[in-house]
């Protein structure tokens, strides 16, 4: 499962270089309310109310959601600084290969 870790974080990382991601509460909202939100990765150390917060606008939307890493870790991956606790894909390859990589436990 520490591969698949790794393989998801460098996925995470090529698809912020190819600008196919959302970072942050206010620009994956604005993801989800656009319908550009392929599929959302949650931290999993996220407060419980942002949690359901996205559990239920990923359910009402129909988006995949992920729970993975922590918010350093997620934040590390996208080369932001701080923390990270909701990232949003908008491409549906990148959505597709982090789905695919989850799947192969």
């Amino acid at each position: 499962m520490a591969d698949n870790n790794f393989k998801l974080l460098n996925m995470l990382g090529l698809a912020q270089k190819a600008h196919k991601i959302a970072v942050g509460d206010f620009a994956v909202e604005t993801a989800i309310k656009n319908k550009t939100a392929e599929l959302l990765v949650c931290a999993a150390d996220t407060s419980e109310r942002t949690a359901e917060k996205y559990r239920q606008l990923t359910k009402k939307h129909n988006i995949p959601l992920l729970i993975a890493g922590d918010k350093e870790t997620l934040a590390y991956a996208v080369g932001k600084d701080g923390q990270t606790a909701v990232i949003a894909l908008t491409d549906a390859g990148f959505a597709r290969a982090i789905k695919n990589l989850c799947n192969k436990d």
